[in-house]
């Protein structure tokens, strides 16, 4: 073949390439934008990983099939490691001892969508622009200690925390301020516990006890209900209701306008779907009678990929210490078993 049907031979290469992927990222995008009554889980796919898992999942910024956890070692410290969705290969990405950080690292983890800074639970800030690592700033009367990380804003500017006898906290990166979560009591009054925090910073989704099942004693066991709340205390929602275990995670679409939720019932597990509204809710999964590997343990939590067409969670680790991660790709179609 001549230098010309060469060349005419790349041009159309890179032509159908390009068609295929604006076709995927137009169907990406039309999963997003979809009622969340129309979605359903079409497949399922796992892929194990040799290294353990000690905290929340969170998305490598502009990665689309690597995600980050921190991994435990007993003689090697707490380590930041990739996860490939496609290959299952690690990658050693970050030593928290490099950057001050060994100290009580805690299931939280989150890294920004601008890739500039990875937060851990434990108030623990790497910034990867200046590569280095530091503490949160605390309010007058409290100590790094007392800080609980539960959400990183989707520009990464701003924190929501829960810091130890004082309540639930904004907390702005870039000036260190604190401004306290309140509701206003006519709106809401029960006590309630942080799940996530929308992508768009509108609503927090929380747990609490069912309004018609209050315990009556703080050690009473009761069933919980699943509430949105805006972040200006003046709205709530009642989503999910008489949830005889737990509520264990909550993740938001990209856009703000649909979220997920696994419920916890009789030691099984559901992921529900819903609209922000509340609207279109239903199942999209359970382990119900399937192997344990197919739990959520309280260490991973659900991660919606930013395309929306993907959410991912990590499985216990099994005999031989291996993770299993499940990749549930979201369709506008019929579901296909759970089963794999």
């Amino acid at each position: 073949m001549n230098k010309k049907g060469l060349w005419f031979l790349g041009l159309f290469a890179v032509i159908i390439t390009v068609i295929i992927i604006f076709m995927l990222q137009r169907r990406a995008a039309e999963i997003v934008q979809s009622d969340a009554g129309d979605i359903a889980v079409l497949n399922i796919k796992r892929v194990d990983f040799s290294e353990s898992i000690n905290s929340y999942l969170a998305w490598i910024p502009g990665e689309q099939n690597r995600i980050a956890a921190i991994s435990e070692g007993f003689s090697k410290g707490d380590k930041i490691y990739s996860y490939d969705l496609e290959t299952g290969a690690t990658k050693e990405l970050y030593d928290l001892e490099d950057y001050g950080l060994e100290r009580g690292s805690q299931s939280g983890f989150f890294w920004s969508i601008d890739g500039k800074h990875i937060v851990i639970g434990s108030g623990g800030v790497i910034d990867l622009k200046k590569n280095s690592g530091y503490w949160l700033g605390t309010p007058e009367g409290s100590k790094v200690e007392d800080i609980d990380v539960l959400a990183l804003s989707s520009d990464g500017n701003d924190l929501f925390v829960h810091i130890w006898r004082k309540g639930f906290f904004f907390m702005n990166m870039n000036s260190g301020k604190y401004q306290q979560f309140q509701m206003n009591p006519n709106v809401f009054f029960p006590p309630l516990y942080p799940l996530a925090w929308s992508s768009d910073g509108n609503w927090v989704a929380v747990a609490t006890y069912d309004p018609d099942h209050p315990p009556k004693t703080i050690a009473e066991e009761v069933p919980e209900a699943l509430y949105l709340l805006r972040v200006n205390g003046q709205e709530s929602r009642l989503i999910a209701r008489n949830i005889e275990e737990r509520i264990d995670s909550v993740s938001f679409s990209s856009d703000g306008s649909k979220f997920i939720w696994v419920e916890a019932r009789k030691g099984e597990q559901y992921i529900y779907i819903a609209n922000i509204d509340g609207s279109g809710a239903h199942e999209i999964f359970s382990n119900a009678n399937l192997p344990s590997e197919y739990n959520i343990p309280t260490t991973s939590n659900l991660l919606w990929s930013p395309d929306g067409n993907r959410i991912v969670f990590a499985g216990p680790p099994d005999k031989h210490f291996n993770y299993h991660f499940w990749v549930l790709t979201l369709g506008k179609a019929s579901p296909t078993t759970s089963n794999p």
